[in-house]
């Protein structure tokens, strides 16, 4: 239960925006839960978003994505971590978060929006 205080803090501190205490608290989770432990991470990379560490955002969601992954967050992050990379103009790698979601979650909520986003992504890239 202690593990879980530590999600519930960052979550307040993150509703707060107090980013930083935010990820203090979420690096101190360490819950075993499928949904939980993939959310402290992803709601890490919101934090960092909103501080402007936007690779180091990327690359929380893409953890949060692959943590025990499910079609409830696994897409989720997906999609958050390819629009990070397309903040840091890293289209391939955004191309890459699209595809996933759209081989491994073409059910999901988020495929039909990561479609759209490779699309658009892929015409970016064969003007290059």
């Amino acid at each position: 239960s202690g593990s879980l205080a530590q999600y519930y803090a960052g979550v307040c501190y993150i509703n707060q925006g107090q980013y930083e205490e935010a990820i203090n608290h979420f690096d101190k989770y360490s819950g075993n839960d499928i949904v939980l432990s993939s959310m402290a991470l992803g709601m890490k990379g919101d934090a960092l978003i909103e501080l402007g560490k936007i690779e180091e955002a990327a690359t929380a969601y893409i953890k949060a994505a692959g943590k025990n992954e499910n079609s409830f967050t696994s897409p989720m992050y997906l999609l958050k971590a390819a629009f990070a990379f397309e903040e840091l103009n890293n289209l391939e790698k955004a191309k890459e978060a699209y595809t996933k979601i759209r081989k491994d979650f073409f059910t999901s909520a988020e495929s039909r929006d990561a479609e759209r986003h490779l699309a658009r992504v892929e015409a970016l890239l064969s003007n290059k």
